[in-house]
């Protein structure tokens, strides 16, 4: 059997490199929003939902490790489970990187949802204007009477 202590140090070693990779992909994905690269944008999904599930199972991981070692409530007893690590200084350290690494993801990742809501507007306007009723627009007709004309005016050969 395997010491949970061990097993959690280098757990937080490996869920911190997978938000170091999953920071580096929102970045790219926010660069491939921005430029609207849409033949980037489904790989580079795939990786995120790879690497989301990745970083869920660490978690679910991580919460069953520091039960073992005696604490897994929430912050407090997270601090009180990395005191019990071989070198609680080094293993406290990288927790908190781990924790602004999430940080750093989660800001990104709504900076991303706010690209998405921008362009989804941009293209919804579009959408208006292009479906916008022309019937509201009218030209005059044959005997000087107005009447709707379905391309906003009449033909200069028919006037």
């Amino acid at each position: 059997m395997t010491d949970p202590r061990s097993d959690l140090d280098q757990l937080l070693h490996d869920q911190l490199e997978r938000l170091e990779a999953l920071n580096q992909l929102l970045q790219d994905e926010q660069t491939a929003l921005v430029a609207r690269d849409m033949e980037a944008l489904p790989g580079l999904l795939s990786r995120k939902v790879e690497l989301l599930g990745a970083v869920e199972a660490d978690e679910q991981r991580r919460v069953q490790l520091a039960a073992a070692i005696g604490d897994d409530h929430g912050e407090a007893g997270m601090e009180a489970c990395l005191e019990r690590m071989p070198d609680p200084d080094a293993a406290r350290r990288r927790w908190h990187d781990l924790v602004e690494a999430l940080r750093q993801c989660r800001a990104l990742n709504d900076a991303n949802g706010r690209v998405i809501q921008k362009q989804q507007t941009g293209v919804q306007r579009t959408m208006e204007l292009l479906q916008e009723d022309t019937s509201a627009s009218s030209a005059y007709g044959p005997d000087n009477a107005s009447e709707p004309s379905p391309g906003g005016g009449r033909e200069i050969s028919r006037a």
